[in-house]
């Protein structure tokens, strides 16, 4: 019981280092709010190395699963597209901004025609829940397809996504923090009772 509780101990001993990386994503969280053209300027730069490394990946999952996975040519020219993309990104960086609306609705949309095409083979597998897959890619091609006519659009969603999506995260790391905490209190209780 005791090894139990010096593990407890030691796993709650820097609660404070999740109250701290908390209160900084709420911080920059707040600041890509408040600050959105230098968000979607570093999320350009951002997105540009995100395409490339996901590009090569899914490059080389689609090659060595070529055997095994139906449809893997699919998974094959979005990775080459992802590279293709990054490769023109990072040779016209000041083009970069201005594409970034219609980068985000092309990928998007090639991505969601992508899930319709998965959602079908899933239900000639007879997979359960292929439906939902099938609605949300849907509903991916209806947005892009706004991005697409209103490109300010996408960039503002990206911007805005990224500043929400922080400050939901600090406030669960914040959170995170304090129970942490409580649970070391709790067991520091446990082991003054243990040695009476």
């Amino acid at each position: 019981m005791e090894d139990l509780i010096a593990g407890v101990k030691r796993a709650v001993k820097h609660w404070w280092l999740s109250l701290v990386v908390g209160v900084l994503a709420i911080v920059v969280g707040v600041w890509s709010l408040c600050t959105p053209v230098d968000t979607f300027l570093a999320l350009t730069l951002l997105f540009v190395v995100a395409f490339f490394v996901e590009g090569v990946l899914e490059v080389v999952f689609a090659i060595s699963n070529h055997r095994v996975v139906h449809g893997w040519g699919w998974g094959l020219v979005m990775g080459v597209v992802d590279v293709v993309f990054a490769v023109f990104l990072m040779r016209n960086l000041e083009l970069t901004p201005l594409v970034f609306g219609y980068v985000i609705a092309f990928w998007l949309l090639f991505r969601a025609v992508w899930g319709i095409t998965v959602s079908i083979d899933l239900n000639d597998y007879n997979v359960r829940g292929w439906g939902w897959l099938l609605a949300l890619s849907i509903i991916g091609v209806v947005l892009a397809a706004l991005m697409l006519f209103f490109p300010l659009m996408a960039a503002s969603f990206a911007v805005y996504l990224v500043g929400f999506a922080l400050i939901l995260y600090g406030v669960f790391r914040i959170y995170l923090g304090f129970r942490l905490k409580g649970i070391g209190d709790e067991v520091k209780e446990l082991k003054g009772k243990m040695e009476w």
